[in-house]
């Protein structure tokens, strides 16, 4: 470990030129040391990976590591003192945490995976395993060594992971690889097999390239929402604006398909084949289900995380026929075509040139490739954390986890979770056994990792404490909607979070926006697959996508 200045500590933060700032404290947290440098990753190479710390003044014994989000490249992704909601522990260094975090071994955008490639056809190995696995495991281990030597402690008391998005993965990668490196982990909308990624991304954008008219614009968005929640929000037994289970819904793009002189308020056949691309499942020829579909609840929830933002952010394509549709410039495209296009380019094919809009893996029917498929495997699974029998030795070990998702997440798909939850549960034996270790927590009406319309922030890491220090499992999480999503605004709603495969149940009187007249009785309302579930893919049985 290297004490020093590095280039990509989250801009939010004060630089620390010499590798250490006192940053002053704030209405809601204390004073902290702000500590930077670098880890040697790889003796043999010297390869290195940039860290943060930060250390209050108060320590409480426990060491908290926080993951990183997209494809890394900056160090605390995630600030030490967060407000964003979701399950981010906002008062970790209110409560004494020592807290981490890595870069993941390179620097760069979100969605820029040029570091991965040296030249054309050959990868820059280092690089990609410390993005895929070594990374964080090196740098949570240098720091709790950092964290005793700080404090003058001969051991942790404990120590916990925290990580949403590309977090969720490194925390399952984490769980399945080295999971003595924590007590508990929390593994947040987690994107855990690289390769359903990538055909998530391209499925979720490839029909735009097809036509003109494919694009659609935020006002019809608002229109394909209010016929959804027509049809769903009442599934779950009360009418609040509120879907609890997307996969249960019914919702047929077709039916809003222009006829005759109508072109007001209604979708063309193109922007229905866009929108039914979005739900549904990317199959190979055997129809084996390799990509969900994504749900269809809150697409257009400004400012989503969803379909909207995913994948027509970015506008419709500045040239349909073009190589890059969208311009050359990974921030100026759609996030979704941009990350399978980054992946594709300097991850799979090795080849910067790489035409992802004619050569995609997935076609406009959401027919997969199969050659396609098995590559983006054999290059990236090494980064995966979706494979429950990997998890034997965390089951063995003890170790306790907490999975939420967001439920109109349509960055990294909820359904993808549930499948991953189910199939663990089944190599389990049954869902309580793996519930004695592992606890799934869906959160209905939330973006990817925070917002939306439903209550969308809530506490894991106290979950989790009570959990590993009082043994006492997490039956439901309260969660909280503020005035704009801002903590410091009153609270609109509240809600229990129940865990799977239960639903929350309303009490049939009192306000349906109070937590109180909610509660998680035994139920498995979570496991009701409709038409649209069917359509994502939710109606085979629990398996990794694409594989045996």
């Amino acid at each position: 470990m290297t004490i020093g200045p590095i280039s990509d500590l989250n801009a939010s933060l004060p630089p620390a030129p010499t590798g250490a700032v006192l940053v002053p404290a704030s209405s809601i947290a204390p004073e902290y040391c702000l500590i930077t440098g670098t880890v040697v990753t790889n003796p043999a190479t010297i390869k290195t990976a940039n860290f943060g710390m930060a250390l209050p003044p108060t320590w409480n014994g426990k060491f908290l590591y926080f993951g990183c989000g997209g494809l890394c490249g900056t160090v605390f992704s995630t600030l030490p003192v967060t407000t964003s909601g979701g399950g981010a522990p906002a008062d970790a260094l209110a409560k004494g945490y020592a807290i981490a975090a890595t870069d993941d071994g390179h620097a760069g955008a979100a969605f820029n995976g040029s570091w991965a490639l040296i030249s054309p056809g050959v990868p820059n190995t280092d690089a990609v395993t410390d993005f895929f696995y070594r990374a964080v495991h090196v740098v949570a281990n240098a720091g709790k060594s950092l964290s005793k030597n700080w404090y003058g402690a001969s051991d942790l008391a404990q120590s916990y992971y925290y990580g949403c998005s590309d977090g969720g993965r490194e925390g399952l990668v984490e769980a399945s690889r080295y999971p003595a490196d924590f007590d508990g982990y929390v593994a947040g909308d987690p994107f855990m097999d690289i390769r359903g990624e990538i055909l998530a991304g391209s499925r979720a954008t490839r029909n735009l390239t097809k036509a003109l008219d494919s694009f659609i614009p935020a006002d019809l968005l608002a229109v394909v929402d209010s016929a959804v929640a027509a049809n769903c929000d009442a599934t779950d037994g009360v009418t609040d604006g509120l879907i609890q289970n997307a996969g249960k819904c019914s919702f047929k793009p077709e039916r809003l398909l222009c006829q005759g002189d109508n072109a007001t308020s209604c979708l063309t056949q193109n922007q229905v084949d866009t929108l039914t691309q979005w739900i549904s499942a990317a199959r190979n020829p055997d129809q084996r289900v390799v990509s969900y579909g994504y749900p269809v609840s809150d697409l257009n929830d400004a400012p989503g995380l969803n379909l909207f933002a995913w994948a027509e952010s970015a506008g419709p394509p500045l040239n349909i026929n073009a190589a890059e549709p969208w311009g050359t410039t990974p921030s100026a495209q759609p996030p979704g075509w941009a990350f399978s296009d980054q992946m594709l380019k300097y991850f799979v094919y090795l080849d910067p040139d790489f035409d992802s809009a004619h050569n995609a893996p997935v076609d406009f029917n959401g027919l997969a490739d199969p050659a396609a498929v098995a590559l983006i495997d054999r290059r990236t699974e090494a980064g995966d954390g979706d494979v429950p029998q990997k998890l034997e030795q965390f089951i063995g070990q003890n170790r306790k986890m907490i999975l939420f998702h967001g439920y109109s997440d349509g960055w990294i798909n909820p359904f993808r979770t549930i499948g991953f939850y189910q199939e663990w549960a089944k190599i389990r034996g049954d869902i309580s056994e793996l519930q004695d270790h592992a606890r799934l927590f869906m959160v209905p009406g939330m973006f990817h990792c925070q917002g939306g319309p439903g209550p969308n922030t809530f506490d894991t890491l106290k979950a989790l404490e009570h959990w590993v220090e009082n043994g006492i499992a997490p039956d439901s999480i309260v969660a909280t909607k503020y005035t704009n999503d801002d903590q410091t605004m009153p609270p609109l709603r509240t809600m229990p979070l129940c865990k799977f495969p239960q639903q929350a149940q309303y009490s049939g009187s009192g306000d349906v926006n109070s937590a109180a007249n909610w509660s998680c009785t035994a139920n498995q309302d979570l496991l009701q697959v409709g038409l649209d579930g069917a359509l994502a893919g939710q109606n085979g049985p629990p398996h990794r996508p694409g594989k045996p």
